[in-house]
């Protein structure tokens, strides 16, 4: 209780609290936050536990702040109504004045006090709206966080092998992801080129990729040069027997003919043909010959043989 120049009561001041400003750029990149984040960071969230995820936002330095705000407010209006109330008991009860100064002082001082309750009445609703809105904030943060936590649990079930954690984010597990495909591409490639050397009777046993791939190569060139001379020599072979039958004496010219077609037919109907069933002219124009050779016209053999060659070949 004070008295005013005139022995008047009036109401003793009392603090009111007010909201702090947001903070700014300069305040969150202060010298002294970043030496406080460089040593105590705060925690990290945990995304492996799901129930940790509310409490890591709900019990945050945002939602610890407003709530402080406002449990101070609410004990700072508690506090000026109890000293509003004593202080209308300690003017009623004042011995040295009379009823009408007592009335009008406390009058004068309950205007004061209703003033002041009224504006802390007021900075209450103002951090319990902005309590109430840094719980909704956070819960926010918190479904965001649990939703991630889905895609993590998703992606980890679904790659194993990517090494995938719930302290990645998206990006960082895309990446993995991307990383561990290419190791299984380039796995499943060396498992093949082993498979076929082991195939051919070939070890594998210490090589690298590039070396499978040098030791398949050269196996494969080695094996069409082989294959290409047994088919030269086939050939060769064939040929030398066409030329045999067509020399064979003690035949009249009837079946020395006929055996000559039918070599001709055995020759060129065992040539590989092409997706036109047609035959290589390399190969059918030896025929030819042979067949010319033994007084015979390449009328006659286009007639027999058309069918196995190609009229554009001619």
């Amino acid at each position: 209780m004070a008295l005013d120049e005139q022995g008047n009561y009036v109401a003793t001041p009392q603090p009111t609290t007010t909201i702090p400003a947001a903070p700014t750029a300069a305040d969150v990149y202060s010298s002294d936050n970043i030496a406080q984040a460089v040593t105590t960071p705060a925690a990290k969230l945990d995304l492996s536990d799901p129930l940790g995820i509310y409490d890591y936002y709900l019990k945050g330095a945002d939602v610890t702040s407003a709530q402080n705000q406002y449990q101070a407010d609410l004990a700072a209006l508690a506090k000026t109504k109890s000293t509003a109330q004593s202080r209308q008991l300690a003017i009623e009860q004042n011995p040295l004045e009379g009823m009408q100064y007592i009335v009008g002082a406390q009058s004068r001082a309950g205007q004061l006090d209703a003033a002041q309750i009224s504006a802390m009445s007021d900075a209450l609703g103002v951090s319990q709206s902005a309590l109430l809105a840094a719980k909704e904030t956070a819960r926010d943060k918190a479904n965001i966080a649990l939703e991630q936590r889905g895609q993590l649990t998703s992606l980890i079930t679904q790659y194993p092998g990517a090494k995938i954690t719930y302290y990645d984010t998206m990006e960082s597990a895309a990446k993995k992801i991307e990383k561990y495909n290419k190791e299984q591409e380039k796995k499943a490639y060396k498992d093949e080129l082993k498979k076929q050397l082991i195939s051919l009777g070939k070890s594998t046993k210490g090589l690298s990729t590039k070396e499978l791939e040098k030791k398949l190569k050269k196996y494969n060139k080695n094996a069409l040069s082989q294959a290409e001379s047994r088919a030269e020599q086939e050939w060769n072979m064939k040929v030398a027997q066409f030329n045999k039958s067509m020399s064979d004496g003690g035949l009249s010219d009837t079946e020395i003919k006929t055996k000559n077609e039918n070599s001709i037919y055995s020759a060129i109907s065992s040539l590989p043909r092409g997706t036109d069933n047609k035959t290589n002219p390399n190969d059918w124009k030896p025929l030819l010959s042979s067949w010319i050779d033994a007084d015979m016209t390449a009328t006659d053999f286009f007639t027999k043989f058309g069918q196995f060659i190609d009229p554009n070949d001619i």
